[in-house]
């Protein structure tokens, strides 16, 4: 049993746990608290209170008139009270696991019920006080355990030992005011003793940012150039900086202090007018801050799961922005001339892409899975409470993964939608480019719109920010950009992932949901079916070509190249195979040696035997 169990799994707990957190109205009463009178204020805090009291009351009645009931009843009362403090030793730690411990308002509200019944006896000189029993402390009980740290001489035999040399007594063999008592005296620790360390903690912690200098609005025109010009200079100097964390905090900063707020649909930024004005029109910033974030993003991955998904979303959304200004317009396009770093870029948003929306799209029905699960009570609760315990935690974590990852993926859909309607060449140019991007869209298009989709029907999708129509948009938003090019039209029909009838579906699916204009709808279903044309052509060349003499197939992929390239090992590949081998890993696949693409020479003589031989077979073919 752990005391969050308890608290919400028994009648006292689910009694107790109220508090004013779980009210919608208490956060209502403290809106606007800058502007209003402290007067105000005050009244606010003491209707709390004053409700508070009143539930602490009720509560103490039930439990008087329970203890009342007669000594079967009142030695249970008095057992789960003794429970309900020992579960939750936990809270006495400084930083408690919150997934494990009742709520600090079950314990505030424990705590009075507690001292209200220790009332008639908290006069030292009255009778009743006397009743109290010291020796409970030299007992084996569960209020106390053996580690706790107690009054004795440091450095003593005694207090040294750890085995629990107390009297064995049972907590029943005293009377109620001594047990009382103690329950009362090991619940305080562990309730407001303990809070008000966590109260002062935060005050300090409120104090600390309200320093002037922690004020972004405190900041002049002058400090914020200055740090806006320092910022830009080490993201483009990466020497000068080499911490990849350390890059990463600096973009966190300019997340916070030049974007304006309304930019981040999942964080609050502060998005200071200087700061803002400073990025829109500093020339410096201009010419280098995209090409910066850009580079940014894939240092970032160095960082940890986590923090790399928070640097990823902040870098996601300036950019975003930066893309909406004409001033810093300019320089997405220059960094797309700018043919190895593109690659460099264009290739790890892709893999990103892909990487986030398979751990999200893979989680989300385990999540669904999970969820029926608590939701069938009488199965649910006939599980052992550890089995609960653990697959509470799996969905918690599970949860959270999904979240991270769906807030990322959200932006970087959108930011590959917005980057391709403008900048297209440097993708069909380049065949490593291109297989990438037919690739993660055909498998993007699969997840949601194939056979599986049902799969990811969860309870409220945007508490984990999935948003599947919005996400097939885009996706489908960046196919029809590049729908002019032949080359990409036949990559996609020849791609693996490419399912006829899924695209299909997709069409439908947009077509009755009017996720896009109706001329952009036409568009799509054109497309698809030029798509299932080119298929079936390849699927036709496909055996016109029949059996491929081994030498003109890549060997890694064992598929027809079409441009083989000469490796220094000595070995031939296709050229877009090498080419996305080295994005990943800058080494030669047969010897791990070293390599680069400006070692790759071409294989003239083969390329044109691969050439003479298809257009033998597309003869032979034809001729039948």
């Amino acid at each position: 049993m752990t005391g969050r169990r308890l608290q919400d799994a028994t009648a006292l707990g689910l009694l107790l746990r109220f508090s004013c957190n779980q009210d919608p109205a208490i956060t209502q009463m403290f809106t606007n608290i800058t502007t209003r009178t402290k007067n105000d204020v005050d009244n606010s805090i003491l209707t709390i209170r004053n409700k508070l009291d009143s539930v602490q009351t009720t509560v103490s009645d039930i439990v008087t008139l329970l203890l009342k009931a007669g000594a079967p009843a009142r030695e249970q009362v008095l057992a789960w009270l003794e429970q309900a403090v020992q579960v939750n030793a936990e809270r006495a730690k400084e930083n408690p696991d919150a997934n494990i411990t009742a709520t600090n308002g079950m314990f505030v509200n424990l705590t009075m019920v507690l001292l209200k019944l220790c009332g008639p006896f908290m006069d030292p000189k009255s009778k009743k006080a006397q009743l109290i029993k010291t020796e409970f402390l030299a007992s084996q009980n569960l209020l106390f355990s053996i580690d706790e740290t107690r009054l004795v001489g440091a450095g003593t035999q005694d207090a040294a030992s750890t085995q629990d040399d107390r009297q064995v007594l049972n907590s029943s063999n005293f009377n109620f005011i001594t047990r009382c008592y103690f329950i009362t005296a090991r619940a305080m620790p562990l309730g407001p003793v303990g809070m008000m360390g966590q109260y002062v903690r935060l005050l300090r912690q409120l104090s600390y940012f309200q320093n002037p200098r922690l004020q972004p609005k405190a900041l002049n025109a002058f400090e914020l150039e200055e740090l806006l010009k320092m910022i830009i200079i080490f993201l483009s100097s990466p020497a000068y900086v080499h911490c990849p964390h350390l890059r990463a905090k600096m973009s966190e900063v300019l997340f916070q202090i030049f974007l304006p707020s309304e930019e981040s649909d999942e964080r609050e930024t502060a998005g200071t007018a200087l700061g803002v004005e400073l990025l829109m029109t500093d020339m410096l910033a201009q010419r280098h801050l995209a090409p910066c974030l850009l580079a940014l993003y894939g240092d970032v991955e160095q960082t940890g799961f986590y923090e790399k998904l928070e640097h990823r979303y902040n870098i996601a959304c300036l950019l975003k922005y930066l893309w909406k200004l004409d001033g810093h317009k300019p320089a997405f396009f220059l960094i797309a001339k700018d043919n190895e770093n593109f690659v460099k870029f264009a290739h790890g948003l892709m893999n990103h892409i892909n990487s986030l929306v398979t751990d999200a799209l893979v989680a989300i029905p385990e999540i669904k899975i999970l969820q029926e699960e608590m939701q069938d009570v009488a199965r649910w609760m006939a599980l052992d409470e550890t089995v609960r315990e653990q697959k509470e935690s799996l969905l918690s974590d599970k949860e959270r993964t999904v979240t991270s990852s769906l807030q990322l993926a959200n932006e970087t859909i959108h930011m590959m939608s917005y980057l391709t309607s403008e900048i297209q060449e440097p993708f069909v140019k380049m065949p490593e480019l291109e297989d990438r991007l037919v690739s993660m869209l055909n498998s993007v298009i699969v997840k949601l719109a194939g056979p599986r989709g049902l799969e990811l029907k969860v309870n409220n999708p945007e508490q984990y920010k999935f948003r599947p129509k919005v996400m097939l948009k885009e996706i489908v938003e960046t196919l029809l950009h590049f729908a002019h090019y032949p080359s990409f039209l036949n990559a996609v029909a020849t791609n693996g992932f490419y399912d006829g009838q899924v695209f299909r579906k997709c069409a439908h699916i947009v077509a009755r949901t009017q996720l896009l204009e109706p001329s952009d709808v036409q568009k799509l279903e054109t497309f698809v079916a030029n798509i299932a044309i080119a298929a079936e052509g390849a699927a036709n060349l496909e055996e016109a070509l029949g059996e491929i003499p081994e030498e003109f197939l890549d060997p890694l992929v064992c598929t027809l190249m079409k441009d083989p390239v000469l490796l220094p090992s000595g070995y031939t590949m296709d050229r877009s195979c090498i080419s996305q081998h080295l994005l990943n890993d800058q080494s030669d696949p047969f010897t791990r040696v070293y390599l680069t693409t400006s070692q790759l020479q071409p294989n003239i003589n083969l390329k044109t035997k691969i050439e003479q031989w298809v257009l033998e077979q597309k003869q032979k073919h034809a001729a039948k």
